[in-house]
């Protein structure tokens, strides 16, 4: 869509330094400090404002606000009409004796310091003070609706961005406030914005009950079933649903020491209340990881719906080579269950995954359950039998969150040609889990372990700060850790990712530590998929050593699954010059996995085969959402220079002049002969497309040439 930047966290503003502030949440208004009304009258003057006031304070291309609220006109009339608005807006706040907006000849952007935005109080607000601002239910500028589809679903988008961030913050001050009133304050706010949030239910049903205001803990409850049975069509979690039992049965352990032992760890998940996790001294929330210390899994036996003893059998193996495959890179210790229940195969009375989880005690951090069935229709109606897998892992520790969940054929018989596709996807879910459930910590209250896990995380935010700090946490795990390869698996990765956008030859020895980090993995763990692709990646990068990594890639293996295997291919495919294999075979993955970390991570290169492959349409579509999402990334503006600079048709001058002014400020001595030495490993025919489009956009080709306008 148009390069309207996402709402992201901008710097706070002195409020006393602003003379004009901007109201979002209930309907719009502009005011000065006296309270004087500027609000323009016209709704397009409006949305004008409100644009600019929700686009962080940076440029927004006027091809951008007239895409947003002229949609259905033609180019010409829409910026006319732009241009109109943009006076009224000017006249509007003449008052104000200074210009808030910045009118560029291409874009516009509202003056930092001068003007306050309410709604970036909110995102700049944390589980400490979010509860100092007024109760808000998210819904930005109600008043606007209407103005233009475009624009319509873009305020959607922005609602529902802010909706997020609110929930996640206050989700968090319900954990985590020291004070139990303030944390079930957060649990009202959170439920008036998500009447869904367990954790906000389960907040104040403790709060209720350890308050001794029986009545209430049991209205509530009712009220909590009542809508989970009505919008979601079944019960809350078991841990709530325990909860609520003992609420009614009237026990002491509901309205005393167990509630209470719960509230008074930090995020507030210390009671057992699923009766899954026992409360564990020097347990993740309270005292982190010790030292050595790994994420434990579990394993459940798998539930088998049929009298067929080959489906035991099956099942057996799937376990078997599950667990191994989890065990195999190092990164996980497997546990063995501890009391599994006597389950006969083919009686439906065996307990459903739901139910092996519920009232059972585990030292794991992470459980997997499953269920292996025949399908009874295939057989009656087509006379063939198919056997289905469905796999789920839980979060023990946050109570038994389903994090990730596949459903597999296995009807060939052969269930073990899946199971690395199953680890290899379980894996990631896992880390990117752990990842997100250690940002909110203290750095200082991490152990080294938690350090790479805080990396992964702000890795997967894919900013160029967050970047820099993920490498100065990872560096600091090694210095404690130097033993352990997941340090080495992040910082391979975290070097990789900032490659993308690194064109100077100083800084060449981000791929040489990268190279290094990666043999070191490979050396610990040789059969790691996720290694090979991390080395090969790397390896492709350096001219010297593509046939290395090309022979890595080849010995890769080939699955029917859509998963890392298949990215692995691609790079293959693309340093080999079949960029409309890569393309395609990128295009699977994304179709199975759409936020598939290592696709996000390095987006470039799916914008690049996909240029490469002669489906330039495509790419520029691709790449604008790229930088819609990451308008910082110089990697992405290279490839909307070199895509722009090839069409023929369908290109917007003044964007494209804008893109490059962009990246030229970011990058002032970049040229199309660096560019090209970054993508040295393509093959002559791809590096001259490249250049072309280059050249063509106006890029310089050396140092000294001038930009070149067309």
């Amino acid at each position: 869509m148009f390069s309207v930047y996402e709402i992201a966290k901008p710097a706070l503003r002195k409020p006393d330094a602003a003379i004009f502030r901007i109201d979002l949440l209930a309907p719009m208004s502009a005011t000065t400090l006296d309270g004087t009304s500027l609000l323009p009258v016209g709704a397009k003057t409006k949305g004008v404002l409100a644009i600019l006031a929700l686009s962080e304070r940076r440029p927004v291309a006027r091809r951008a606000l007239s895409g947003l609220l002229w949609s259905r006109r033609s180019d010409d009339q829409a910026r006319a009409s732009l241009r109109q608005e943009i006076h009224r807006l000017a006249e509007a706040l003449r008052p104000l004796g200074t210009d808030i907006i910045d009118v560029q000849r291409h874009t516009l952007s509202l003056r930092p310091v001068l003007a306050s935005v309410d709604v970036e109080r909110y995102f700049n607000a944390g589980p400490g003070n979010i509860l100092k601002l007024p109760e808000t239910d998210g819904m930005l500028a109600p008043d606007l609706n209407g103005i233009d589809g475009a624009f319509d679903d873009w305020l959607n988008e922005q609602r529902g961005a802010l909706r997020r961030h609110l929930t996640s913050v206050l989700e968090q001050a319900a954990q985590t406030l020291a004070d139990p009133e303030h944390r079930e304050q957060a649990a009202r706010r959170l439920l008036a914005l998500d009447e869904l949030s367990e954790t906000g239910w389960r907040t104040y049903l403790r709060f209720l009950a350890s308050h001794g205001e029986q009545a209430a803990a049991l209205q509530a409850a009712a009220e909590c079933s009542e809508i989970f049975r009505n919008i979601r069509g079944c019960e809350p979690s078991p841990a709530i649903v325990d909860l609520i039992s003992r609420l009614r049965s009237g026990r002491r352990d509901a309205d005393s020491s167990e509630i209470r032992r719960g509230d008074d760890t930090e995020d507030g998940r210390g009671a057992d209340t699923s009766g899954l996790a026992p409360v564990r001294s020097g347990s993740f929330q309270e005292e982190g990881l010790p030292e050595g210390r790994v994420l434990r899994v579990e394993i459940r036996a798998l539930r088998v719906l049929s009298p067929d003893p080959a489906l035991a059998d099956m099942a057996q193996i799937v376990t078997d080579t599950l667990t191994e495959g989890m065990n195999r890179d190092g990164l996980f210790q497997m546990i063995e269950p501890a009391d599994e229940p006597d389950v006969k195969i083919g009686q439906s009375a065996g307990p459903s995954p739901e139910e092996a989880l519920s009232g059972r005690r585990t030292d794991a951090d992470y459980v997997f359950s499953g269920v292996l069935r025949v399908s009874e229709a295939a057989r009656k109606f087509q006379g063939v039998q198919r056997i289905f897998l469905l796999l789920r892992l839980h979060d023990v520790r946050r109570d038994n969150a389903l994090i990730w969940a596949e459903r597999l054929e296995l009807s060939d018989g052969t269930p073990e040609k899946y199971v690395d596709q199953v680890i290899c996807d379980a894996t990631w879910r896992i880390l990117i889990a752990e990842s997100r459930n250690i940002l909110p910590r203290l750095v200082a209250s991490l152990s080294p372990l938690q350090m790479a896990f805080r990396a992964l995380g702000l890795l997967l935010r894919n900013e160029t700060g967050a970047r820099e700090e993920a490498e100065h946490l990872l560096l600091k795990a090694l210095e404690s850790e130097p033993e352990r390869p997941f340090h080495y698996l992040c910082l391979a990765l975290v070097l990789l990712v900032q490659i993308q956008d690194s064109w100077e030859v100083e800084k060449r020895d981000w791929l040489q530590r990268a190279c290094d980090a990666a043999r070191v993995l490979a050396a610990r763990l040789p059969e790691s998929a996720a290694v090979r692709l991390l080395l090969s990646r790397a390896l492709l990068q350096d001219p010297l050593r593509r046939k290395e990594g090309l022979a890595l890639l080849q010995n890769a293996p080939v699955t029917e699954r859509r998963n890392v295997f298949a990215l692995t291919q691609s790079f293959a495919a693309l340093a080999e010059g079949n960029a409309s294999a890569c393309a395609q075979m990128r295009e699977d993955v994304q179709s199975m996995i759409p936020a598939y970390p290592l696709l996000l991570m390095f987006r470039a290169e799916t914008v690049l085969a996909l240029f490469l492959a002669g489906r330039s349409g495509e790419a520029l579509r691709a790449v604008r959402e790229g930088l819609a999402i990451f308008p910082a990334q110089s990697g992405l503006m290279v490839l909307f220079l070199a895509i722009a600079g090839t069409m023929t048709e369908g290109q917007d001058e003044a964007e494209l002049e804008d893109i490059r002014k962009r990246l030229l400020f970011r990058c002032p001595e970049l040229t199309t002969e660096k560019i090209l030495a970054r993508y040295n490993y393509l093959c002559p025919e791809h590096i001259e497309r490249l250049r072309q489009g280059l050249t063509a956009s106006g890029m310089p080709e050396t140092l000294g040439a001038g930009v070149l306008c067309g």
